[in-house]
């Protein structure tokens, strides 16, 4: 192999590996750099003292057992042996992030070896595309290899799933690529997908690892990993919920600028090679024969697909996964019983019932001897037990809510807890792919308290709103009591009192009109509240909300009415009484 080429593969791979490490970031200290480089290396020359060294050899081999027993197996199973001693021994200093760096990493010493090797004793032209294909392969396989193992092993529950997929993936991917390569003939135009997709995959690992906490946070919170992703979907649902109203703005992209403006200049300079070598062929003059299909894979896909592979990384945006959801809200209401206490102390709703952790969105009132009961679409689950969770640093990101813990042991819950599972997977496949009749399913999550998302806390006697203030939201009591009153010229008039799970302030919405009448706090209350385009998503995606809310007006104006005649009659008593005392008065002065 000429000096020339192996010098270009040795290249590649220090492109690559110092690409990524910019992306990364430093990996711990120097010493553990070496140490996952050197693994690499090291498992790479035990594979090449054990394999065969003869083309002849080779030959007598198919390309499926070729690619995937001989090299895709040994490689990725060493791998994935020695990542996972390094992640044993930084067990405490461990995070996501920092296990992607290692795997890559091993990937790149690997690679390194790998590519010399091939160079002195290889000439053939399958190796001849392989010494710069091949390096964003073991790069990223290992990066998604990384970034499975971490995900395993700051997880509480169920890690060994993904322990399994952290060597299936990352063997699949790197069997498939040597098969095509080795198969050669059209399935060298494939190579550049078996290089893209897994670069794009890696590059989403490490934006979202960039927002995943590590093991060490997790145990000073006293919390599992299930039940932060639990908290961090919460600002998720809320997002979805309000995007599904076509009232939320500014929503973090997916793709951004990347970064780096000499990545972006390599980049660039890279995918002009193709378009220099179709302008014009005879810039490339080659020693060796080969196939037409593999000139134009090792000239113009392979080096377009490294310069989109070294221009895509960075360019997802890891502000995308903060909060970001997949999957669709199915509302449960909750209420609080306790112990010998019929009617529930407390109520709200959840996003969700996925696993032994809740999250529930309202005031929960920590105590003894309590249960909790679950509903949603007319189906009820059994009391449970439950228990609250504390999570003091994180109290102002979970917003409006307390983190519980319940007891799935009680007969019934779990066919409950699959009912409300596949009706959410079915709902949720309705809704996304836009069956007939899935714009139904929007009242689902579009309800008061899912839409009434700014909470604030009022002192008794605070003033919610004035009559004749200008209407722009409307409010709803998660805790506590507000008075409606109205000026009626000789005094305020009581016309009705808002209790917890009732809202108000929406009259003036619906009519257009300025306040017209006042809302005092009775006692200390907990109110959220959403915008008037909120109310109309409600009232056209929920039309049991839109009932309920034309009773209420009914009602309202019945107990305005019925305050007002109230109000006239005391007035008539008292217009008399004074008349009465008058006519006395004059009566008494008659007779003196």
């Amino acid at each position: 192999m000429p000096s020339l080429e192996l010098a270009a593969a040795l290249v590649t791979c220090l492109i690559f590996y110092a690409v990524y490490y910019n992306r990364l970031g430093k990996v711990r200290s120097f010493l553990a750099v070496a140490e996952a480089f050197l693994a690499g290396a090291v498992i790479a020359i035990a594979l090449l003292l054990l394999s065969p060294h003869t083309s002849d050899r080779m030959e007598d081999l198919t390309p499926f057992t070729q690619g995937f027993l001989l090299a895709a197996l040994p490689e990725k199973l060493l791998g994935l042996l020695a990542l996972g001693y390094l992640m044993i021994r930084d067990r405490n200093q461990m995070s996501v992030k920092n296990t992607i760096g290692y795997a890559i990493l091993i990937g790149a010493g690997f690679s390194f070896v790998e590519n010399i090797a091939y160079a002195w004793i290889y000439g053939s032209q399958i190796v001849y595309l392989r010494l710069f294909s091949s390096v964003s392969m073991h790069l990223t396989s290992m990066g998604i290899m990384g970034y499975l193992l971490g995900l395993g092993y700051i997880r509480e529950r169920k890690g060994w799933i993904f322990f399994i997929f952290a060597f299936l993936i990352p063997f699949l991917l790197h069997g498939i690529f040597d098969f095509s390569i080795l198969t050669g003939d059209s399935w060298n135009f494939t190579i550049p997908l078996h290089i893209l997709i897994p670069v794009f995959i890696v590059e989403a690992a490490i934006s979202r690892s960039q927002t995943l906490p590590t093991r060490g946070d997790l145990a000073s919170e006293g919390i599992w990993f299930e039940e932060w992703a639990l908290l961090d979907r919460q600002k998720g649902y809320e997002k979805w919920i309000l995007a599904s109203t076509d009232h939320i703005k500014h929503l973090a992209p997916f793709f951004r600028l990347p970064p780096g403006a000499a990545k972006n200049i390599l980049a660039i300079i890279v995918l002009a090679m193709p378009v220099v070598v179709l302008i014009k062929p005879e810039l490339i003059k080659l020693d060796v024969t080969i196939s037409y299909s593999m000139y134009l894979a090792l000239f113009v896909l392979l080096p377009a697909s490294i310069g989109v592979s070294i221009l895509t990384i960075g360019s997802v945006n890891p502000d995308f996964f903060k909060g970001r959801l997949i999957r669709i809200p199915i509302v449960l209401d909750w209420e609080v019983y306790d112990e010998g206490i019929p009617a529930p102390i407390n109520s709200g709703i959840s996003y969700e019932l996925s696993g032994a952790s809740l999250f529930l969105r309202g005031n929960v009132d920590p105590g003894e001897d309590r249960q909790i009961q679950f509903r949603f679409d007319r189906i009820a689950s059994p009391a449970v037990d439950f228990r609250p969770v504390d999570v003091s640093s994180l109290r102002g990101e979970t917003g409006n809510g307390r983190l519980i813990r319940i007891d799935r042991d009680t007969p019934g819950f779990h066919q409950f807890q699959r009912r409300y599972r596949m009706r959410r997977l079915l709902w949720g496949l309705f809704y996304f792919f836009h069956f007939p009749g899935s714009e139904g399913f929007r009242k689902l999550f579009i309800k008061p308290r899912t839409i009434t998302q700014t909470r604030r806390t009022y002192e008794p006697g605070d003033i919610v709103f004035l009559e004749g203030d200008p209407a722009r939201r409307f409010y709803l009591v998660e805790k506590g009591k507000v008075q409606i009153l109205r000026d009626t010229g000789t005094g305020p008039v009581a016309l009705s009192t808002v209790e917890e799970g009732e809202i108000f302030g929406e009259m003036a919405l619906v009519h257009g009109e300025a306040r017209s009448a006042t809302a005092i706090c009775m006692t200390e209350t907990v109110l959220s509240s959403a915008l008037s385009d909120h109310l109309e998503s409600l009232i056209e995606a929920n039309p049991e909300f839109a009932s309920t809310l034309i009773r209420t007006l009914v009602k309202r104006l019945i107990h305005s009415e019925e305050a007002f005649l109230e109000k006239l009659r005391s007035m008539e008593v008292e217009d008399k009484t004074q008349w009465l005392h008058k006519d006395e008065g004059s009566e008494d002065e008659e007779q003196n």
